[in-house]
């Protein structure tokens, strides 16, 4: 029955593939029903695989828990990179030290080695019909936060849904538009266009301030994990991902809370089956979604052993997680201090006033009297003082001094002696974020201890100077004010500020809180609100009239040389008027006219122009018959 069922299955779904090719252009876009009919797979034997060329559909079904590893997923994770084979290697002690262990080295290499086919952000248009889909339907697709139906054809001007960055662009990616890891189908996701903005860049987690993606109802908390780590082991991006507070620009709450969400949110078939589809495009799958154990191992962390997974081994209880350390005295190449010139930035906030240390960096902002500078790690400011810093934004600088700390924030000073040069220091590329949007209520959370320095982002506010500084009240904020380090003139523009307020859109870096209520920001700009820019322009748009010199197109008229036609048969005519004195005294004369007219109106074929030429002719004719015979 099994088999009969199976057949039938497959000549259904196969028949899809034949519908006509206008079809994709008649699927509504309204929202359909969210629920999906579970697949009833028990194996791999029994997934029917829909195909079109070497790219398969995703078979699988959203809810539906993956108790078996799907025929791909076997052959990609076997030899020598089974499971069995890569478990040996040890993975870290804790978040800290997880991507220098071998592990985490082991899979990266897994996943990299068998990348064969980057994908571009353009590209990922046409291929969500086979990765987002549910149970091989070609023609529709799931939306990732809502689990809403929508026609698999990419919509135009991005209604109802559009692409959504599990890991966001302004933390840590690339690139959104190249082959890099912000183009990569395995970390876009279909998503309701709505609720992509509502998420916007916001970390994952349970706690206020953080983004959790069950709100809408759908359970996906443990998608969301085990990509947030394909993207952290695949492409390297570890920086970014764990954050202290919702102002940190990283990506997830906690270690706990991931591996919280990895535990009570097992792979389902809608995932088993992405990876399939997603595999068949690239060529590399996400080892955390056929083996979530990996999570576990990486971090030190015992495998549950009441965890569903795919593979079945941690209710096995045949995983020693978080045993296999002996690489642990590899954790003391952390510190980077004994053979590294230069300190992270990262280490240096959590380090004590008066460290001497060298940093490096790439400028990010630059006022009157300082900069921030970036090493990939973290941000800094370095206070230049009364002395115009010597830089631009995007210069590589190092710096060197001892540790100072002013509003709360580790800094360097030039007033305590630090110094620093442009020079070539090899720092990660540098793209300025996206702006985090903050409310007058979010300034208001500021304190010294939660202001993360660097943060970078977009403040509405009442502007004034106040002697020589310049402060500015927000709407909503009722304790904190916003204050901005001497903004230079190129930032300034055409902005001119007194002790009036001015409503102004200020985008920066915070830096630091001054007098308990002070949160200073170095500006990158400062604009006049949307509405009032807006404003400007209407004007001198009427200019825009001028395009009537599009009337020069009636030159066409000198089509008028239709004339000319007529002017020739004029000459040929003069000939005929000497045959006239041949019969000078018959009253034909009158014939003569006639003659000439039809010639004439022969030759200008019809122009009334000149017809009244012969018309004139003629009475000139009779006049002249007429004269004759009174004579």
């Amino acid at each position: 029955m099994k088999k009969l069922c199976k057949i039938l299955l497959s000549a259904a779904l196969a028949t899809t593939l034949f519908l006509p090719a206008f079809s994709a252009f008649t699927i509504p876009t309204t929202p359909a029903s969210a629920a999906t009919t579970a697949t009833g797979y028990d194996s791999a034997d029994d997934v029917v695989y829909v195909k079109n060329g070497s790219r398969i559909y995703n078979w699988g079904a959203r809810e539906e828990d993956c108790t078996f590893l799907s025929t791909y997923a076997v052959a990609f994770n076997s030899g020598n990179y089974s499971f069995e084979t890569l478990s040996k290697n040890a993975g870290g002690t804790s978040e800290n030290d997880a991507p220098t262990s071998a592990l985490y080295k082991a899979l990266q290499s897994f996943m990299t080695s068998n990348h064969s086919v980057l994908t571009t952000y353009d590209g990922t248009k046409d291929l969500y019909c086979y990765t987002d889909c549910v149970s091989s339907d070609t023609e529709f697709l799931s939306s990732f936060y809502l689990g809403e139906k929508y026609a698999s054809a990419w919509p135009k001007g991005g209604d109802p849904w559009n692409r959504e960055h599990v890991w966001p662009k302004s933390n840590g990616l690339v690139s959104g538009r190249t082959k890099e890891d912000g183009a990569d189908i395995m970390t876009l996701r279909a998503t309701n266009n709505s609720e992509n903005s509502s998420r916007g860049n916001t970390a994952y987690g349970e706690s206020s301030g953080f983004y959790n993606p069950n709100k809408n109802g759908q359970n996906i908390q443990g998608d969301c994990a085990r990509t947030l780590l394909y993207t952290y082991t695949r492409w390297g991006n570890t920086s970014k991902m764990w954050v202290a507070n919702k102002f940190d620009d990283g990506v997830m709450e906690s270690l706990d809370v991931l591996l919280k969400w990895m535990e009570e949110d097992p792979v389902d078939t809608w995932e088993m089956g992405r990876n399939d589809a997603v595999q068949s495009i690239t060529g590399t799958r996400n080892v955390f979604v056929d083996y979530p154990e990996y999570a576990f191992l990486l971090f030190g962390r015992k495998v549950p052993t009441d965890m569903t997974t795919p593979s079945g081994l941690a209710k096995q209880g045949v995983i020693s997680g978080g045993t296999t350390t002996p690489d642990t005295p590899s954790v003391p190449e952390v510190p980077e201090t004994p053979t590294e010139k230069y300190t992270s930035i990262q280490t240096l906030h959590k380090s004590a006033v008066g460290t001497k240390a060298t940093a490096k960096g790439v400028v990010t902002a630059v006022a009157k009297t300082g900069f921030t500078f970036n090493d990939g790690t973290g941000s800094m400011y370095f206070y230049t003082g009364s002395s115009l810093p010597n830089v631009t934004t995007f210069d590589e600088v190092e710096v060197s001094g001892s540790l100072s700390e002013f509003g709360g924030a580790k800094q360097f000073s030039a007033k305590d002696g630090a110094t620093y040069s442009t020079k070539d220091v090899d720092v990660p590329a540098y793209t300025t974020p996206t702006p985090n949007v903050l409310t007058g209520a979010d300034l208001d959370l500021f304190t010294a201890s939660t202001l993360k320095v660097g943060f970078y982002v977009e403040i509405t506010a009442n502007l004034y100077t106040s002697g020589k500084y310049i402060n500015g009240t927000v709407d909503g904020a009722s304790k904190n004010l916003l204050a901005l380090i001497d903004p230079n003139e190129e930032v300034l523009g055409s902005i001119r500020l007194s002790s009036t307020p001015q409503e102004l859109v200020v985008k920066g870096y915070l830096c630091y809180l001054s007098g308990g209520k002070y949160v200073y920001v170095i500006a990158t700009s400062i604009s006049l609100p949307p509405e009032d820019v807006e404003d400007v322009p209407v004007v001198p748009e009427v200019p825009e009239v001028p395009e009537t010199p599009e009337v020069p197109e009636t030159p066409e008229t000198p089509e008028t040389p239709i004339d000319p036609p007529c002017d020739p048969p004029v000459k040929p005519e003069t000939p005929i008027v000497p045959e006239t004195p041949d019969v000078p005294d018959l009253t034909p004369e009158p014939a003569i006219p006639n003659d000439v007219l039809s010639e004439l109106l022969a030759g200008c074929n019809g122009s009334i122009t000149s017809g009244l030429t012969v018309l004139s002719l003629s009475i000139c004719a009779a006049a002249i018959a007429l004269k004759k015979k009174k004579d």
